[in-house]
Formats: C-alpha cells, sequence, structure tokens
C-alpha cells in the first residue's frame, strides 16, 4: 500500500470567484458550495479504513484549508497498519503560498513545509530542500477541480514532485448516500505506477475518488 497516495487528498478559483468551471462542469457555480467542509471515509476491499477530513476557514485575504487523514487497517482485532497525515494549507488569489503537513506513516514520522518566496514555492521535505513554481499543488489538493489542470502534484509526504496525465472528463451519474447525482469523471495516471479517477459534481465539488497503486484500490466516499 502506497500511503501517500491514499492522501489524495487537489488556481483561479479560490479567492477570485468561481466564474466558470472546468470544461464539461457546470458554469457559474458558487464558490460557497465548493467550500463547505466536508468528510471522505476510505475504503479497501470493501471495508472502511479511515477517513479524509477537509475544513475551510477565511482570513482576510487568505483561504486556509486544513486536512486531516486517518487510517487503520486490521485484521480481527489486530491493527497492521497505521497512518495519520494532517495538513494546512494557505491559499491566496488562487495560488498554495503555503502548506505544512505532518505525517505518521505507521511510525515513520516525517513533515512538508513550503512557503511563497522569490516568485517560487520553497520549503523543506524528507527529501530535503525544495523548490517549484508557483502554483503547483499537493496531493492533498483534490478538493479544487483546478487540480485536474496540473501537469504534476507535489507528494504531501515526500516533498517529491510528480507527473499527472490527466484524462478529459465526460459527464456520468455515480451513487452518493443512496442518491443518483450527475458527475464530471476523470481519469488519472501518475509516473511511479499509480493511477487513479475523480468525481465532481455540477458544483464542482469532489464527491467520489479512486486510487490505484501497488495493486491495492482504495476508494474516497463522501459522507459530508
Amino acid at each position: 500500500m502506497d500511503a501517500a497516495t491514499l492522501a489524495l487528498g487537489r488556481r483561479g478559483l479560490i479567492l477570485g470567484g468561481l466564474a466558470a468551471c472546468l470544461p464539461g462542469m457546470a458554469r457559474g457555480a458558487s464558490p460557497t458550495a465548493l467550500l463547505e467542509d466536508c468528510q471522505f471515509e476510505l475504503v479497501r476491499k470493501g471495508t472502511r479504513i479511515g477517513t479524509h477530513t477537509v475544513a475551510f476557514e477565511r482570513r482576510g485575504s487568505t483561504l486556509q484549508v486544513s486536512s486531516d487523514v486517518t487510517i487503520a487497517v486490521k485484521l480481527a482485532m489486530v491493527t497492521l497498519y497505521r497512518y495519520r497525515q494532517t495538513g494546512i494549507d494557505q491559499w491566496e488569489s488562487g495560488k498554495l503560498v503555503a502548506a505544512d503537513c505532518v505525517t505518521d506513516d505507521n511510525g515513520t514520522e516525517t513533515s512538508l513545509e513550503l512557503r511563497a518566496a522569490n516568485g517560487r514555492l520553497e520549503g523543506r521535505s524528507a527529501v530535503g530542500r525544495v523548490r517549484y513554481a508557483l502554483g503547483t499543488m499537493m496531493d492533498l489538493c483534490f478538493w479544487n477541480p483546478e487540480v485536474v489542470r496540473q501537469p504534476g502534484l507535489i507528494d504531501s509526504q515526500t516533498g517529491e514532485f510528480g507527473t499527472v496525465a490527466m484524462q478529459d472528463g465526460d459527464l456520468t451519474q455515480i451513487e452518493i448516500g443512496g442518491t443518483i447525482i450527475e458527475a464530471n469523471h476523470y481519469s488519472l495516471a501518475a509516473n511511479k505506477g499509480r493511477a487513479g479517477e475523480v468525481w465532481y459534481d455540477r458544483a464542482c465539488r469532489l464527491q467520489q475518488a479512486v486510487i490505484r497503486t501497488r495493486g491495492e484500490v482504495i476508494e474516497y466516499r463522501r459522507l459530508t
């Protein structure tokens, strides 16, 4: 199981207003609806193994986004694997300008710290000093549908950059909480053999995701 990928956790539609969504999505969607706090359950082989919670808070011109991923894989009463990741992002003018992530991967702790500086996104990570173009997103940013336009994402656990190839979305129907809704479906493939799918509703909110890595299939199902 690739724990970093489990944190699947997301430019210009954050603070500047949402004049239009991605191709195929509804236009004029409400930024207020998009930034509702939300929680997903993580499911592996039909069993719930954890949750991912995302919360939003405006602080003046800054949007703060908090993420909390908690995973426990059990066999009978024995916990075989634990994962916990907390992250706090700061967004200004639709761009990620700061991020602090702490990860406990089954007892191995790592941290990632990023800040906007010198026109770039710079900081330190488990792999040392890192530097990216301002506007680059992390793999925790899938709450933001603009993430599907990114050529690559920063791994929120290691700080490494991975390229991403995204297939254009198509409109389909999915079941969420017993209700059938229309959603825009995107398929993605990243380096290191990872792949997945994401579904956004007409209001551009992430509703569902599937991650495939190292023979594992992890489902994200929206609870709230």
